[in-house]
């Protein structure tokens, strides 16, 4: 797949926003690394930055480091999808931009990253957001980045990353570690979901776009590297007993019950009933499986 040709003298403005708490080092080469980006065309970049409460400094540090950034102080309270919607609502709706960066802070960008997008991205008035894949540290394993809906009949399901291959591809949803918005997209669909607090505020996002008519594109390589969050690698179904893993599911950083209702009623069909309550009713099923293999071991 290939965008349109656009006159390269045009020049664009691009807003970057991120949330961040606690973690200032990561911060910082964050920003450095967007601060250190080169392109091809006239581009104004224009950062903002939600700290949610950070004690660490992160505030002080960036405002020293960066004074260009604009810092948004939240609540102490919002998590990452909160957070972005925090900075969306509060500072980024109101300003000018083609598109906006939206992006992780424990990534580390390629210097030609942003440029790479923009290379992939249809005209700012086409809804679409074009998602930027990352490498593990070592360059291993592409860690995170856009998916293909895998199931005919369960809207959630979503395979492996896919992985680029030189060519802009066509994708179902992403994960936001870095990923260029569009101003057609926000048009057409605005920003993170209200009744999002930490996870799958990203996921959503692409489902809505897609349903909505809009573009979730691949760019044709990795933009930089981000280890997988090891949170992410174990469900409630790991955990030693009944309590810990109730816990997990309704860890605010996983899927809240309020949250989970909203986003199956929502996309989920006509079946949303059920997948809605799966997850409730194979953590009570799970302890007696394993102790049935238990038994039969024994």
């Amino acid at each position: 797949m290939k965008t349109e040709n656009r006159n390269l003298t045009i020049q664009r403005h691009i807003l970057t926003l991120a949330t961040c708490f606690n973690r200032k080092d990561a911060t910082i080469s964050a920003l450095s690394d967007l601060h250190a980006q080169t392109f091809e065309r006239p581009v104004n970049v224009q950062h903002a930055i939600v700290d949610d409460g950070s004690n660490d400094g992160t505030a002080q540090a960036v405002a020293e480091a960066f004074p260009n950034v604009t810092v948004i102080s939240g609540t102490g309270s919002l998590f990452w999808a909160g957070g972005m919607r925090f900075g969306w609502h509060e500072y980024a709706r109101h300003q000018d931009f083609d598109y906006i960066f939206v992006y992780n802070d424990d990534g580390r960008f390629d210097l030609d990253a942003l440029n790479h997008l923009l290379d992939s991205a249809p005209a700012p008035e086409v809804p679409a957001i074009v998602v930027g894949s990352f490498k593990s540290m070592d360059g291993e394993e592409t860690t995170y980045g856009a998916r293909l809906h895998t199931s005919t009949w369960h809207p959630f399901k979503f395979g492996e990353i896919v992985e680029p291959d030189g060519t802009v591809q066509k994708a179902d949803t992403l994960n936001m570690n870095g990923a260029l918005i569009s101003r057609g997209a926000l048009d057409k669909v605005g920003f993170l979901s209200d009744y999002f607090l930490h996870s799958n505020a990203d996921f959503e996002y692409g489902i809505k776009l897609r349903r909505a008519g809009g573009q979730v594109l691949v760019a044709p390589r990795h933009i930089g590297r981000c280890e997988i969050n090891p949170a992410s690698l174990v469900s409630p179904t790991d955990a030693t007993n009944l309590r810990a893993a109730i816990k997990m599911l309704l860890d605010p950083k996983r899927e809240p019950i309020g949250q989970r209702f909203q986003m199956y009623r929502m996309h989920g069909g006509w079946v949303w009933p059920l997948l809605f309550i799966s997850p409730y009713v194979t953590i009570w099923l799970h302890p007696l499986r394993r102790w049935m293999k238990g038994r039969v071991k024994a």
